[in-house]
């Protein structure tokens, strides 16, 4: 995982477990308190982005076997359970019962994103005509 060399890395990139709780960024000075939690909160992007899209290459093998399967991209039991799953793991680390989980979870897209991603894997790798419709029920 690479980020952007010229700013310094508060902590390895590469070890989830390193990532400081955001207490760290509390001095009682608004200004710093700011800059530092914007600092970590790049950092995190930058790992969100990159596991993110790790999940996509898997979403992609997913959805090349159910397509070999000939079954539907779009399963709404799964979904269902991916949602559930996310928003518990987000409740586990201190991310609340509220929107963070549900958007995290599903709600907020990642699974529907996923699964576009599949079809765009088997256009590209096997069938330039494969079009399942997703439907997007999030916003």
């Amino acid at each position: 995982m690479t980020a952007d060399p010229s700013k310094p890395h508060l902590y390895d990139l590469n070890i989830l477990s390193e990532v400081p709780v955001a207490t760290t960024c509390r001095s009682g000075n608004a200004t710093s308190d700011l800059l530092c939690a914007r600092s970590y909160i790049d950092m995190i992007d930058e790992q969100i982005a990159f596991l993110y899209a790790r999940r996509l290459g898997y979403a992609a093998v997913a959805g090349m076997a159910k397509y070999k399967q000939g079954v539907s991209l779009n399963d709404p039991t799964r979904n269902q359970a991916i949602a559930e799953g996310m928003a518990a793991r987000v409740r586990k680390y201190g991310g609340g019962d509220g929107e963070a989980g549900r958007v995290m979870g599903g709600e907020g897209c990642q699974i529907f994103a996923s699964l576009e991603f599949e079809k765009e894997q088997i256009r590209e790798t096997c069938d330039s005509g494969f079009d399942e419709k997703i439907q997007r029920v999030c916003e």
